[in-house]
């Protein structure tokens, strides 16, 4: 599971020019691990005290809207590399061991990376008339930095390009009608050597509404989204 808590401010500038900046935050933790073994030959009966810290990582976002004409906008933003990581060490202490001064006590080193996400790079165009918007956006995704559930970068991976295609229908004053469509590939190179990373390209469709209101004479809006991902198949011959 993943929590992902995120703040934003944006700024009109201008007429024809927003910004906007936030933060992405995922917690992450820290430890040490002392374990002491009795008898090694029943590892089954160990005592372990735990030291855990608790903290975060922070990932930047910052971007701009340009509005040329009334009816056109233009977008790009800027989104920081985020992931879970779980990182610290194991000291055990085995019973009759401690003379053994340059093996005792025993060191295991860790890391655990989870839920990572690249950097990436978004631009977005929207067409917006009457009663209609229809809006592509282009996402380029650096995966070539990505670091495995070990940690570790990982060489080979493909920077990507994806794609979205979306469209909004105004019904009434307070229904909006949206629907939408993407492609997003796979980073993953063929797995033909010895790693085994399974990924698949994959088509989006989503559907869902908007619904704007007035409350304690703000207007807002209430919006909700369903999402179908189908994985494109995929063969690789080792």
């Amino acid at each position: 599971q993943r929590q992902v808590i995120m703040v934003g401010r944006p700024y009109q500038l201008t007429s024809w020019l927003s910004v906007g900046a936030g933060l992405s935050w995922l917690p992450d933790s820290a430890g040490t691990n002392s374990v002491y073994l009795d008898n090694p030959t029943d590892q089954s009966d160990f005592q372990i005290a735990l030291d855990n810290d608790q903290g975060g990582r922070v990932a930047p976002q910052a971007g701009f809207i340009l509005k040329p004409t009334d009816n056109l906008r233009l977008g790009l933003a800027y989104r920081g590399e985020l992931y879970f990581s779980l990182a610290g060490r194991n000291e055990i202490q085995i019973r009759g061991f401690q003379d053994k001064e340059d093996d005792f006590p025993i060191d295991q080193e860790f890391e655990v990376v989870v839920n990572y996400t690249p950097h990436q790079f978004a631009f977005g165009t929207a067409y917006e008339g009457d009663d209609f918007l229809v809006s592509l956006d282009v996402t380029h995704a650096l995966w070539e930095y990505y670091r495995n559930n070990q940690g570790e970068r990982v060489k080979g991976f493909d920077n990507t390009f994806a794609f979205r295609l979306g469209a909004e229908y105004l019904l009434s004053s307070s229904f909006k009608a949206r629907g939408g469509v993407g492609y997003e590939p796979s980073p993953v190179p063929d797995q033909s050597g010895r790693s085994n990373y399974v990924d698949n390209d994959r088509l989006l469709l989503s559907l869902g509404a908007g619904h704007p209101l007035e409350f304690l004479d703000q207007n807002i809006e209430l919006s909700w989204y369903v999402q179908l991902q189908h994985l494109l198949p995929r063969d690789t011959n080792k």
